[in-house]
């Protein structure tokens, strides 16, 4: 551990570094501020994140409370912000650029992905691009209070499906199965029915056996799991971690042979309204603009890549950092063109 005297924001009085053997409560102090299962040591061991050079920086106020914590990796002249999904505030952000720019010399870049940034002014030069984006549903305390807080049209198709669905397929039963209970069965199958929906729709399936693998050791330790079974048989479901009190929607499928009934819709529905009974207070459908998150009331989050640099003179040291950003920027054009 090493604790460097600087200057930090009010709000931040103490720092101190750590690598190597990191203490145990920077997880779950970690994890409590950023309330991300992609800061959750689970995730963040089985995506291979953490080794013996992954380094961490917290912040502390007056009063000791660690209020903020940054986990990151050194390469050269650059640092990666390991950091995901997650909110991160300037101030922080300034202090952890302080603080790392003078002890560690020859950093002159900060990156991080996928983050939650509300353009706030800092004080050195950075580029940013909206990145991706989360869709996030604010659970409130009732189904009752969720319904209302829908659109009517929304509100006639749930209950119009959910009433056809029951009434043609009178076995249809839901579950919701969380943790240890999680079971391979279940996972598999709504990975094959995962398979056979993009396959009925002519795309590409956009997991492989290592992505599925992680998934599902992530799942046995955090998962929440909706499913709809028709004669015993998994027709829906919806692939799902929770982090403090907030759940990540990863996979939702259905079986095609029941298109019609909106199995998938319904599976989503139903399990917010499970998240809701659990006291849970945030359901992130996570990315990809489907207007089905839109009509269950999620809204919709950038997630921005930030390069931050020391100076402006350390902007034209970094060539590799500016091609990486203009080719992020190219590729989310075009993402955007085809939807």
């Amino acid at each position: 551990m090493n604790k460097p005297v600087v200057y930090l924001p009010d709000r931040i009085v103490t720092s101190e570094f750590y690598q190597g053997t990191l203490p145990a409560f920077i997880w779950p102090a970690l994890e409590q501020l950023t309330q991300s299962i992609f800061c959750s040591q689970p995730h963040l061991q089985v995506y291979g994140s953490l080794n013996s050079q992954t380094q961490v920086w917290v912040g502390r106020s007056q009063n000791g409370d660690i209020i903020a914590l940054v986990v990151f990796e050194v390469r050269k002249r650059t640092a990666t912000v390991i950091n995901q999904v997650c909110r991160i505030e300037a101030a922080d952000l300034c202090a952890f650029a302080q603080d790392l720019f003078q002890h560690q010399p020859q950093i002159s870049a900060i990156v991080l992905h996928a983050v939650d940034w509300n353009d706030s002014t800092l004080s050195y030069p950075v580029q940013r691009l909206v990145f991706s984006e989360d869709f996030v549903l604010s659970l409130p305390l009732s189904d009752t209070a969720y319904l209302a807080s829908l659109s009517r049209h929304t509100r006639e198709k749930i209950r119009y499906h959910l009433a056809r669905s029951r009434r043609k397929q009178p076995s249809l039963q839901f579950r919701v199965v969380r943790g240890q209970a999680v079971v391979d069965a279940d996972i598999a199958a709504v990975f094959q029915l995962n398979r056979a929906r993009m396959f009925s729709k002519g795309r590409r399936y956009g997991m492989d056996n290592m992505e599925e693998g992680r998934l599902q050791a992530i799942l046995h330790e955090r998962g929440l799991i909706g499913i709809i079974e028709i004669e015993g048989v998994v027709r829906a479901g919806l692939l799902c971690t929770v982090s403090g009190t907030d759940v990540f929607m990863h996979v939702i499928a259905h079986d095609p042979q029941y298109d019609d009934l909106r199995l998938g819709f319904l599976c989503c529905y139903l399990t917010i309204q499970a998240a809701i009974s659990a006291r849970m207070t945030r359901f992130h459908f996570l990315w990809g603009q489907y207007d089905y998150k839109t009509r269950l009331g999620g809204k919709e989050q950038p997630l921005s890549r930030l390069v931050l640099y020391k100076t402006r003179l350390n902007m034209l040291r970094h060539p590799v950092l500016q091609v990486q950003h203009w080719v992020a920027s190219l590729r989310r054009a075009v993402h955007i063109w085809r939807h």
